[in-house]
């Protein structure tokens, strides 16, 4: 009996287990490996209490008597959650009371969170458009004004928790984007936009002086990893950068030189049962750009509702409203399909895929045989919205 390899593909918004003869197999990335419950707990007792040879201040210093603590979390709540619950139960073995926790997020991670956070914390969702909910505190030199959430700046000691992603803003504008302007009113973030398409490096340094200005001392940053957290940074917020961006691409970096595959499966799921949006779609298409060498690519992957409705709009000329990153996307994958067999496994309905040119696979099944009968190597990539490929 030959040897098998195991992948856990996307089939009806859940991971599904498929087998493959491994002599089909030339290289199988899944990601980098989730820390373990215990690995996880004992990186926040370091954040929150210090250890032994760890240079960075420990969250316990910023501390004084009935401190009150805003944690600004931004990013997705499955990633965040599971840091969150443990940095909370370690703040408050340091002092701080269940009510003097102000849980900041964006409002589409509101319900999520407050479902799994202990009762008597304060969960608040950030509301952009709200005056009476932003505070001034500065302007740069820049002449940008600084506003921020009064909830976070009414308390004493302020711990951003940012999700750092290995596509999307982070890298490109610093992962610290996620405190300001995220937590800022829509007139800056607008304006903030605008001023990073003309001169990103400006406004790079006006994030580095709102940190200061602010006094934020320290924040932590969650690296992803196939199902969980990969690693826990902390760091002062000006430094936090300098350390998560090169950890990010060393540990999502997916190396295929040495491989001789010429046919190719990425597999998205994404982090939770929603399936994923249109920029983790567009990200598995800039994947798929990278091997236009190859003969066969499969695209296995769950969409969400709102994108799924999109691309139904866009493919039937009736779309709600235009959407430009949609549009690219799909000119994208259309250039691949031109060249190259493009299968899809997903949720998809197949009238849709043959407007896109697409191979429609019904089931797991016939994607197991697709490769199980190929007598040429497959290359197979998990998380393929969040792989990066470096040279």
């Amino acid at each position: 009996m030959s040897a098998k390899s195991h992948l856990n593909i996307v089939w009806d918004n859940q991971s599904y287990p498929l087998e493959f003869d491994s002599s089909a197999v030339g290289y199988h990335w899944k990601g980098p490996k989730a820390l373990t419950d215990q690995e996880l707990r004992t990186k926040v007792q370091e954040i929150v209490h210090g250890a032994i040879g760890r240079s960075q201040i420990a969250a316990s210093q910023l501390l004084v008597g009935d401190d009150r603590v805003a944690i600004p979390v931004h990013g997705d709540s499955s990633l965040i959650l599971p840091l969150l619950n443990a940095l909370i139960e370690e703040l408050q073995i340091a002092g701080v009371k269940a009510e003097g926790f102000v849980i900041l997020c964006d409002a589409s991670e509101l319900d999520a969170i407050k479902a799994s956070i202990k009762p008597g914390i304060q969960v608040t969702a950030h509301n952009p458009t709200a005056i009476e909910e932003r505070a001034y505190l500065a302007s740069t030199q820049a002449g940008s004004r600084i506003y921020l959430n009064r909830h976070m700046l009414d308390t004493d000691v302020i711990i951003p928790l940012i999700a750092a992603e290995p596509h999307g803003e982070g890298p490109r504008k610093g992962y610290m984007q996620g405190l300001w302007p995220n937590f800022s009113d829509s007139e800056t973030r607008i304006q903030l936009a605008e001023k990073f398409r003309k001169n990103r490096k400006q406004v790079l340094k006006e994030i580095q002086e709102v940190l200061w200005l602010g006094g934020f001392h320290l924040a932590v940053a969650v690296i992803p990893a196939s199902g969980g957290v990969a690693a826990l940074i902390s760091e002062r917020p000006g430094d936090i950068q300098k350390r998560v961006y090169p950890a990010v691409n060393t540990l999502w970096n997916c190396n295929t030189e040495e491989s001789e595959a010429d046919r190719l499966i990425l597999s998205a799921l994404g982090d939770s049962h929603s399936g994923i949006d249109i920029k983790s779609l567009s990200q598995v298409i800039k994947s798929a750009a990278n091997f236009e060498h190859f003969k066969q690519v499969v695209l296995n992957l769950w969409i969400d509702a709102n994108t799924l409705e999109a691309l139904e709009g866009f493919v039937r000329g009736t779309p709600a409203s235009p959407d430009n990153h949609l549009i690219s996307c799909l000119k994208k994958l259309a250039d691949i399909a031109v060249n190259q067999k493009v299968y899809i496994l997903s949720n998809i309905p197949e009238e849709l895929t043959d407007e896109l040119n697409l191979i429609h696979l019904d089931s797991p099944k016939e994607l197991g045989n697709l490769v199980n009968r190929s007598s040429a190597q497959w290359l197979i990539i998990e998380n393929a919205n969040r792989v990066r490929f470096i040279s």
